[in-house]
């Protein structure tokens, strides 16, 4: 079976006081998954089909702040490092959720030769790439001509695309 590492936010809400619970409920990954409960135990490699197994990045506690301290941060950085080095498959996705971490472990990803799909929500049209975005897609198709590129225009559509053209 291969790993699959999908970058991407922790799909954060606008709402105050909405709890962790509903906010992992929401989260893109979770919903990929079908349970954000199988989101925060990183123990157990998650199955997704006969072929492919979820292996990262999963929740971490964070400080009873709500901010992860430096240490901390040391720690899912390397927890991701090593994920993103262990997996086989490697889908970044970029859109309004995304962080420069999405970048960074592209950049892993790259350089360790993994199989590489990208996808990206237009700003605009079909054929639009917001400019923080286009560097990095740019950059990852330069550095491997194999690095495939999907937009799309909803999560609904992200999601069959991941399931039904990535995962199959």
């Amino acid at each position: 079976m291969k790993k699959v590492y999908l970058s991407w936010k922790f799909n954060k809400t606008t709402e105050e006081n909405t709890t962790m619970a509903r906010r992992l409920r929401n989260d893109y990954r979770s919903l990929m998954l079908g349970d954000a409960a199988r989101l925060t135990h990183a123990a157990d490699n998650v199955k997704l089909n006969d072929k492919y197994l979820y292996s990262g990045p999963f929740y971490c506690e964070q400080a009873s702040t709500g901010e992860f301290t430096s240490t901390e941060c040391t720690v899912v950085v390397a927890a991701e490092y090593a994920a993103v080095k262990n997996c086989d498959v490697f889908i970044a996705v970029f859109d309004e959720n995304d962080t420069p971490g999405t970048v960074v472990e592209l950049g892993w990803a790259l350089d360790a030769g993994k199989e590489i799909y990208i996808l990206y929500k237009p700003s605009d049209s079909k054929y639009t790439i917001q400019s923080e975005h286009w560097f990095p897609i740019a950059d990852a198709q330069m550095r491997d001509n194999n690095a495939q590129v999907f937009a799309y225009a909803n999560t609904a559509e992200m999601l069959d695309i991941i399931k039904n053209k990535i995962l199959i």
